[in-house]
């Protein structure tokens, strides 16, 4: 029997970041993200499949907007890899320099991070194995960085579809077993 997961980048978040951050306003400006609304557009993909998305707002808006209807699950398995400052200074640092540094720290385990790349990549595996055991289409609705991890883990398990290098926001990646 053919399964088929679609995964779906949440829409884009309406905050405008700042080019220059101390630690403190960086974290303080993480937080404004994550409690932002997106920006609504008009995109059109149809599904009567199941519907799971991340437990975070951006992502539970974006799929009520596609989907016009509330999702099946909410799983925190699949909310967006957290980042911290990756130093506490009050010495202003460019915006790229906060994301890369804490991204790197994420992927080598420092703990400065709240999670591990290790960590994310387990709670990822754990999910993709529940969802292999129910065996049903779904569509997914999350983040980049968990999609990425997503893909790795789908394509480990046989999964066939797209490997793009950036992942868009609303757009559909479809991938089948």
């Amino acid at each position: 029997m053919l399964m088929k997961i679609v995964l779906i980048r949440h829409f884009k978040v309406g905050f405008k970041w700042k080019r220059f951050y101390t630690s403190a306003d960086y974290e303080l400006d993480c937080g404004g993200y994550n409690s932002s609304p997106v920006i609504k557009s008009k995109v059109s993909i149809s599904s009567k499949d199941r519907l799971i998305t991340s437990t975070m707002s951006r992502a539970l808006e974006t799929s009520r907007h596609i989907f016009e209807r509330e999702p099946d699950l909410s799983d925190s398995n699949l909310c967006e890899v957290p980042i911290r400052p990756f130093a506490d200074t009050s010495i202003p640092l460019p915006k790229l320099v906060w994301d890369v540094i804490g991204r790197l720290q994420w992927r080598f385990g420092i703990n400065k991070q709240p999670e591990s790349y290790q960590q994310s990549r387990k709670r990822v595996k754990t999910f993709v194995e529940a969802l292999m055991k129910q065996g049903d289409n779904v569509v997914i609705v999350c983040h980049g960085w968990i999609i990425k991890l997503l893909i790795r883990e789908l394509k480990a398990h046989g999964f066939r579809g797209p490997s793009p290098v950036f992942i868009r926001n609303a757009v559909p990646y479809e991938y089948t077993r």
